[in-house]
């Protein structure tokens, strides 16, 4: 067995009378793997898809809306956080306890011990489409996890 370290790149290799086996780290976004994990998908992870103008930049589009919200602003609602690797241990979670605000509470980094600490995404109706975005660049941790309704599409005029 061969260990190779440079400048963070690692390298095995590993050799015996019957086999050859080499293996490479990932290198730069694609070392990881971001999904969102909650309520809005029974738990499974949402895949998000790095934004090709914005490196570090990664989105989705979920369904929001699965869940009656019995308090007193109502409506609907989902909640979540976002895993690393598909791993809730390793998640992105809001500081302070149910961050509903996108943008108003600093956002954890992962940690290896998970939270109970979630965002909620509530909405008006149910199975309302809202965009989801991590952005590893933010500068203000408030703005690390944000989302906003999804844009309507565009109706044509048939008059």
């Amino acid at each position: 067995v061969h260990l190779t370290v440079v400048d963070a790149a690692i390298t095995v290799v590993a050799t015996s009378s019957c086999f050859h086996g080499e293996w490479r780290s990932q290198q730069g976004w694609a070392r990881h793997q971001y999904c969102v994990v909650g309520t809005l998908s029974d738990s499974k992870p949402v895949p998000m898809m790095m934004d090709p103008s914005t490196e570090g930049r990664f989105t989705c589009q979920v369904s929001a809306g699965h869940r009656q919200m019995e308090d007193v602003a109502g409506g609907w609602g989902d909640f979540f956080q976002v895993a690393v690797d598909g791993d809730i241990l390793q998640a992105f979670y809001p500081e302070a306890g149910l961050a509903e605000v996108a943008g108003q509470i600093i956002v954890r980094q992962p940690d290896g011990a998970g939270s109970a600490n979630r965002f909620l995404l509530r909405v008006a109706e149910p199975s309302t489409a809202v965009n989801i975005c991590l952005d590893l660049n933010a500068e203000d941790r408030r703005k690390t996890v944000t989302w906003s309704l999804a844009a309507l599409p565009q109706l044509m005029d048939v008059r």
